[in-house]
């Protein structure tokens, strides 16, 4: 695989013209749905995002990332709704939760994100990116998620830059903006 390169989070504001995906872990760090998420880490991504807005760039979702969005999402979601109820999230019961008016609100929430979120971005599907064979063979390598390799694939293909945090993609040869260190020592960093 060539060697990664990187700006760092901080030169996201250097970017301009370019089409950029943003990872899911970005999208949740931006709207603010973990809330034990290292608040530097959510002030410098939705910064980045502004400044890319600003300078012309076009910012990618495709439904790999809408749905991984939505399903971490939801399962936050739970999570604080057993907080709430001084109960341990069962996942025997999360259907259940998931399905039930006290967590329509939340689900309404989601729901919303999402379609923001394919509203003010330009989607894509990720379908015909990449075959499902070569997908399946390196996945189970280990050294990626599934998602990740499609959504590497992807970027690959459409030239497009990837905004991650998760250092997995340290060594995955695209041109990244992160503020993850392990991803910046193991990159060529743009400045």
């Amino acid at each position: 695989m060539t060697r990664s390169k990187a700006y760092q989070i901080s030169n996201a504001g250097k970017i301009s013209g370019a089409r950029i995906l943003f990872d899911t872990n970005i999208w949740i760090f931006i709207n603010g749905v973990n809330q034990g998420a290292d608040q530097n880490k959510v002030n410098d991504y939705s910064a980045a995002y502004n400044d890319l807005l600003r300078n012309g760039n076009e910012i990618l979702v495709t439904d790999y990332v809408v749905s991984e969005f939505a399903n971490r999402c939801i399962k936050i979601a739970y999570e604080l709704h057993c907080q709430a109820q001084g109960i341990r999230p069962d996942p025997r019961e999360f259907k259940k939760v998931r399905k039930s008016a006290a967590f329509e609100p939340a689900m309404d929430e989601i729901r919303q994100n999402c379609l923001d979120l394919t509203r003010d971005c330009t989607y894509i599907s990720a379908a015909g990116h990449c075959t499902i064979d070569d997908v399946i063979n390196e996945f189970y390598s280990g050294k990626l998620d599934f998602t990740d390799i499609v959504l590497r694939e992807f970027c690959a293909k459409e030239q497009a830059l990837f905004m991650t945090d998760d250092g997995d993609f340290s060594d995955c040869g695209l041109t990244m903006i992160t503020a993850n260190k392990y991803i910046l020592r193991n990159s060529d960093i743009i400045n």
